[in-house]
């Protein structure tokens, strides 16, 4: 048996009323969605947005802040788009800290 230890995540919570905006000078807003999913968990952050509108082109090397409304005040920054999932939800990844 195991010692109780697991892979879940360490906190998941809802998101809604997303904006994604590049962080280039000046911001550009790229992507809405009413609602979404940050995962926190042993590795980097992940966002996923669902029902996303894009309406900017997403680029895999380019930072993105997501902002929403619920919770208030949420943003996240320095966000990595990685794929268009089925039904038109968004992943979104902070970058892996690089080792010592």
């Amino acid at each position: 048996m195991s010692s109780g230890a697991s892979a879940t995540p360490d906190l998941v919570f809802k998101i809604s009323k997303c904006v994604v905006q590049n962080e280039l000078l000046p911001p550009t807003e790229v992507a809405t969605a009413p609602d979404g999913i940050v995962t926190e968990s042993f590795g980097p952050t992940q966002v996923t947005l669902n029902k996303a509108h894009v309406r900017g082109h997403l680029d895999h090397n380019t930072a993105y802040e997501i902002k929403a409304g619920t919770p208030h005040n949420f943003l996240v920054k320095n966000m990595h788009y990685v794929a268009t999932l089925p039904g038109d939800t968004l992943l979104f990844r902070a970058p892996i800290p690089k080792a010592s």
